[in-house]
């Protein structure tokens, strides 16, 4: 058997060696646990993809609508792990769960989402939280609101 005829020598399976599997993933999104796994991968044929960086982006929605105790905002993001929660912290209180990333791990909110205070007038703040594909915490920026009453 050639060289070029071990597996473990295709041009896919050598993007794995000294280090390189921590930076790839597979055609759904999945990281290798070892080079080992990673070279078995690519040698039967599996595709390898970079692993993308993880971000979530909050933004004022519309420079902030602040209508009757109401802010609005969107926010997008890439790299997350699909079955991970994305979760909303308002104020540094308990975070609110907003459901399952879901898809490929990559949202782009296109619409507006708001958050009402009940407390009356005051400066409020907003961050997102979500995971990785790597496992990795990930937070947003954050986003204030100044609520008149």
């Amino acid at each position: 058997m050639a060289s070029r005829d071990v597996p473990g020598n295709s041009p896919s399976a050598q993007q794995c060696y000294k280090g390189g599997w921590q930076n790839l993933v597979t055609s759904t999104g999945a990281t290798f646990a070892s080079q080992d796994a990673c070279v078995a991968y690519a040698s039967h044929g599996g595709v390898l993809s970079p692993k993308p960086t993880a971000f979530i982006t909050l933004s004022p929605g519309y420079e902030i609508v602040q209508t009757e105790q109401q802010c609005a905002f969107t926010f997008a993001g890439g790299g997350l792990l699909p079955t991970s929660d994305l979760y909303a912290v308002f104020n540094s209180s308990a975070p609110a769960d907003l459901g399952p990333v879901g898809g490929s791990g990559d949202f782009n909110n296109a619409g507006i989402g708001f958050f009402t205070q009940t407390n009356g007038p005051g400066v409020y703040t907003l961050y997102l939280t979500g995971t990785a594909v790597d496992g990795t915490p990930v937070i947003s920026n954050t986003v204030t609101c100044t609520l008149t009453g």
